[in-house]
């Protein structure tokens, strides 16, 4: 009896000490860097934290089916909203990142984009294809506390644009990008 009620106060004394806590993640202290395109990391307005799914083995049975957890991981869409520039040149990098992986042009456009899709893993043009990116987690000071490194990422979609005249007052495009990526990784960063 004495041994559960000393676990019981260890347990409260820990959740008070952890309910101590007093700054809060704040949605607009973040940073986004990707390599490959230098001019939407400027301009980013918002980025979301993919969701993370781990798969499910159902076991049946005459009565209720039983759940199980599953052995793969997959992780969901990363997407960027961002300002885009006058000269378009941050969603040109973008548009052309997704262009050269999937050469839509001619019929040599994509056998050279074939021969250089099975040289990426071989040569250097490994860049070519994927950038690795981080989403800095800023802290009440403006400095990085949290870093989500996303590997291999790549783009997958880019949102149109509507140009209308009739928009009344001053409004800026917001390009929307969407990634795929192998994992990311969320590291506390000291200093």
């Amino acid at each position: 009896m004495a041994t559960q009620l000393s676990e019981e106060n260890s347990s409260i004394a820990a959740l008070a000490s952890a309910s101590a806590v007093t700054t809060y993640l704040k949605p607009n202290s973040f940073k986004f860097l990707i390599a490959r395109a230098p001019n939407v990391t400027y301009t980013c307005q918002s980025a979301n934290l993919p969701n993370v799914q781990l798969g499910v083995a159902v076991q049946n049975s005459p009565f209720v089916d039983i759940p199980h957890p599953g052995d793969k991981v997959t992780f969901g869409e990363f997407t960027i909203r961002f300002l885009i520039n006058e000269d378009m040149n941050n969603y040109r990098e973008i548009y052309n990142w997704i262009t050269e992986i999937g050469a839509p042009y001619s019929g040599e456009d994509w056998a050279s984009a074939l021969r250089n899709r099975v040289s990426v893993f071989k040569d250097d043009d490994y860049n070519k294809v994927f950038s690795d990116g981080q989403l800095l987690i800023l802290d009440s000071n403006n400095n990085a506390k949290v870093k989500l490194s996303f590997e291999d990422l790549f783009p997958v979609s880019i949102e149109a644009l509507d140009f209308d005249i009739t928009t009344a007052g001053m409004e800026y495009f917001v390009g929307v990008a969407s990634f795929r990526y192998k994992l990311f990784t969320i590291e506390t960063l000291t200093y």
